[in-house]
């Protein structure tokens, strides 16, 4: 079971972030912080959104890169949603055929969660997986965290047409707390989720799978199969010939350029 205790104490700050700045005393007062308790303060504060603070690190020669830390209020009230309807998530998440990035739970792990493979492991699957294929497509989503739009988590989860009908309702389509509380710790905004925290990475994966499913349905009506392996937002699948790649690849950008 994914905890928010697990989620703010070990998956709250990004996992470069040096070791004596941490969450876990946070995590260990989060009884006294009831989903009740947080709703109390954040009306009764004006805090309806806030602002992720930075933090930059060196990635390669003069290059950096940036991670994004929520207000804590809205976080922790993010991760109950996420705790709440785990075993929905989990269920959406991990059917996933190709997924190399998806969630698994170990208590001793130093984040919150082990993803399924790292990247020595996804390049030994790369060659088990795509030996009887003789074209591979190789794709990636730009700036994937940056460009998730917020809406689409509840599309993803309840399907479009549903939950644009039922953008108020929180009871039945938890999507939308989802949708919300991202957009409450990032000044109201639909455009980017924040990195660093392993929340976001779990709502990476409800994106990606939602375009594996897409992608899958659509292949469907061209007899091609979906084979491969997603690592986050990286693909790489395997075809019989360069035709049905080129299909593919079509399927891919009309998935990702649909209109809101």
């Amino acid at each position: 079971m994914l905890t928010t205790k697990a989620l703010i104490g070990k998956g709250y700050f990004p996992d470069n972030i040096i070791p004596p700045l941490n969450t876990t005393h946070l995590a260990n007062i989060l009884d006294e912080l009831t989903l009740d308790n947080l709703e109390s303060i954040i009306k009764s504060n004006g805090l309806n959104e806030s602002k992720c603070c930075l933090h930059s690190t060196p990635r390669t020669q003069n290059l950096r890169r940036n991670f994004y830390i929520p207000n804590p209020l809205h976080q922790i009230r993010l991760c109950h949603c996420i705790e709440n309807n785990w075993p929905e998530i989990k269920t959406f998440i991990s059917d996933s055929p190709i997924s190399l990035s998806s969630p698994i739970i170990i208590e001793d792990w130093p984040r919150s969660f082990k993803r399924k493979a790292d990247w020595r492991e996804k390049r030994q699957q790369l060659a088990l997986r795509s030996t009887a294929y003789r074209t591979m497509l190789k794709t990636d989503i730009s700036r994937y965290y940056q460009t998730i739009y917020t809406h689409s988590i509840p599309w993803a989860l309840h399907g479009k047409e549903t939950a644009k009908a039922n953008p108020n309702n929180f009871k039945d389509y938890f999507g939308n707390c989802l949708d919300l509380y991202v957009r409450c710790g990032m000044e109201s905004q639909t455009i980017g989720i924040p990195t660093g925290p392993d929340s976001s990475h779990i709502i990476s994966e409800i994106i990606g799978r939602s375009i594996e499913r897409e992608l899958e349905k659509s292949l469907t009506d061209y007899n091609i199969e979906l084979k491969g392996v997603r690592f986050i937002d990286d693909f790489a699948l395997f075809f019989k010939s360069r035709h049905d790649a080129e299909v593919a690849l079509h399927k891919i950008l009309r998935i990702g350029n649909k209109p809101k």
